[in-house]
């Protein structure tokens, strides 16, 4: 009999800790040991909530990884069926930091199915360190991330059923993302675009206002070796008998010419000199 006791206390006690396994596992987390690794179906269900519905698992999770593959930003569900330490809030920022990396695109969604309560881990909306002084600028601000978790209250109100939720929830999440992330890189795409016509026109407008003054140069240089001066022409009066006036200047000589006055005889003026005056 005491060996029947014995095996039943033996068996309890592995039924115990198997059903108290996850919330270990929990507790090992919040202590500072190294979480779970992410898992390769972006799925992590402690609660088991999908076991009777594998179909649902395998759609949330093919789901989650056609969005990482088309935008390059992993999302994870994990799902405990309640949370020993802390709360989800936490547990969420935890696991991001874990599987993703502060600073860096992606989101941790955990659901506690005891409390109903669900929340997730998202990059900060300030800039961070990372490795090498670089800064990290996520793709998932605050102004994008708002409307899509608006359309998730707003189109979740009234589900009941926790397997609708997250499923939902995964569907809604990935639609609306997908679609603010593909009209950012459409912005994006234009931006680059109209920066690079505006470089390319500012370019053209250099190239032409280089042409213009180079021409204008060369023209002016040509003109300079063409330039000859010339003093004007001026009509001046004649002016008689004005040295130094200037102008064209007229001298009158009212001396008798040589040769044609004769000498006078030694001993005085001949007669014919005193009859001309006399």
């Amino acid at each position: 009999m005491s060996r029947g006791l014995a095996t039943a206390a033996i068996c309890w006690t592995g039924v115990i800790l198997g059903g108290m396994a996850p919330l270990l596992a929990q507790g090992a987390g919040d202590g500072g040991a190294a979480h779970p690794p992410p898992p390769a179906n972006r799925i992590l269900d402690d609660a088991e909530l999908f076991k009777r519905a594998p179909e649902r698992l395998t759609a949330i999770s093919e789901r989650l990884v056609a969005f990482e593959k088309e935008h390059g930003i992993p999302i994870y569900l994990v799902v405990y069926a309640g949370v020993i330490r802390g709360n989800v809030t936490q547990r969420a920022q935890e696991l991001y930091e874990a599987w993703v990396g502060a600073g860096r695109d992606g989101i941790v969604i955990v659901c506690d199915t005891d409390t109903r309560e669900v929340d997730l881990g998202l990059p900060g909306q300030q800039p961070e360190d990372l490795e090498g002084g670089r800064k990290s600028v996520t793709r998932l601000p605050a102004y994008r991330m708002v409307p899509v978790l608006a359309a998730l209250r707003m189109e979740l109100d009234g589900v009941r059923k926790r397997v609708d939720y997250l499923d939902g929830m995964t569907r809604i999440l990935t639609e609306r993302l997908g679609a603010v992330l593909d009209e950012s890189g459409t912005e994006r795409q234009l931006w680059s675009n109209y920066t690079l016509a505006a470089v390319l026109v500012g370019a053209g407008a250099m190239v032409v206002l280089l042409g213009l003054w180079a021409n204008r140069r060369l023209r002016a240089m040509e003109t300079k070796e063409r330039e000859k001066f010339y003093f004007p022409e001026v009509l001046v009066g004649i002016r008689l008998g004005a040295p130094f006036g200037g102008g064209r200047v007229s001298e009158v000589d009212f001396s008798a010419p040589k040769g044609l006055v004769r000498d006078a005889p030694q001993g005085g003026a001949s007669d014919e000199a005193r009859g001309d005056f006399g």
